[in-house]
């Protein structure tokens, strides 16, 4: 450690006297698998549960893990938040059930062919899809 230059050991080493370090941990392969990550992610922590000390972690694959666990929980939650929103909109805009359903039903009939194609083409809903669908 002491023999490594300054500008390398101010990467690594936190302010003097101070007994933080800094590491790098690379995944074996590409992580564009959300299992993979999700993987990854639980093993790192898994480590730092271990610990007597805790450890930071961060990283792309632990923002990308976290967003895709939390759309998995709350994704349906907000997709009908979304929809009652709109309802409710249409409702306080043309003051008429009958009105806000035939507004509505271009969307609700957009939604059927999109998973229909989607089921066809067997293209599965993930982070994007989501986040489009929003």
């Amino acid at each position: 450690m002491e023999n490594l230059p300054i500008e390398i050991k101010r990467l690594f080493v936190g302010i003097e006297d101070t007994p933080t370090f800094l590491m790098w941990v690379f995944p074996k392969g590409m992580l564009f698998d959300f299992k993979k990550a999700s993987k990854f992610v639980n093993e790192i922590r898994y480590v730092n549960k271990i610990k007597k000390e805790s450890i930071d972690v961060s990283g792309e694959t632990f923002i990308l893990s976290d967003i895709l666990d939390l759309v998995k929980t709350d994704g349906m939650v907000s997709i009908v938040l979304a929809l009652i929103a709109v309802i409710a909109i249409l409702l306080i805009d043309f003051r008429k059930v009958k009105t806000a359903i035939l507004v509505l039903c271009p969307l609700l009939v957009g939604f059927l062919y999109l998973f229909a194609i989607m089921e066809i083409f067997i293209i599965k809903v993930n982070f994007l899809n989501m986040v489009m669908f929003l």
